[in-house]
């Protein structure tokens, strides 16, 4: 009898337990759902207007992934940091006031490969310093609404997935109250704010 009783109270323990253990795996995969970006009601414009068409043109910003290079390389699971700035170029630089960093699949999706990576915004609480909202993957935002208007504000990071074709893109809201983005009718080459990046071990 003390036998069954000794058994009947060890299931329930790992009944228990494992309960427990879903929960928290349950929490932890809703800590990284996609949040929406903010609502900028603002005119949405090209970050590089008639890029390849005139050559006079130039591009107002540019979102950066630091340590990788132009073959956009990343190393699974690695930790990079992220920024957007102005770029410099002639005539009068446009400042910014905002931005949005948000990730997305490239191509056909890898059933295998679920994962985009997550955002981690800074821990320092002032202005211009990017964020992330509360159990959020991203995007990653930095919002200076109503602030002065810089060049380039504080960065973010963003940890690499297992594997995967990811698209990062940001959108630039600007001291002239447009929001800038990256139009996907153009070459590649002219797209500044968008960044497709590819696992190191991928073919």
């Amino acid at each position: 009898m003390k036998v069954l009783i000794v058994l009947v109270l060890a299931f329930l323990l790992c009944s228990l337990a494992d309960a427990k253990k879903k929960k928290n795996g349950n929490k932890k995969k809703q800590s990284l759902k996609v949040c929406d970006p903010p609502l900028w009601n603002h005119e949405l414009v090209d970050n590089w207007p008639l890029a390849g068409v005139l050559n006079t043109t130039q591009p107002k910003f540019e979102l950066v992934v630091k340590r990788i290079g132009d073959d956009g390389r990343y190393i699974p699971k690695k930790q990079y940091g992220v920024v957007v700035r102005t770029r410099n170029g002639r005539g009068k630089i446009l400042k910014m006031t905002g931005y949005y960093i948000f990730l997305d699949v490239e191509g056909n999706p890898d059933p295998n490969c679920t994962s985009l990576g997550y955002f981690k915004g800074s821990k320092l609480r002032k202005a211009g310093v990017p964020t992330v909202q509360p159990k959020c993957s991203g995007p990653l935002i930095m919002d200076r609404t109503g602030l002065r208007a810089v060049k380039r504000a504080g960065g973010g990071k963003w940890r690499a997935p297992r594997c995967g074709n990811i698209i990062m893109r940001a959108i630039v809201l600007a001291a002239d109250g447009k929001q800038y983005h990256d139009n996907d009718s153009v070459d590649p080459q002219y797209q500044l704010l968008t960044k497709i990046l590819r696992p190191a071990t991928s073919d």
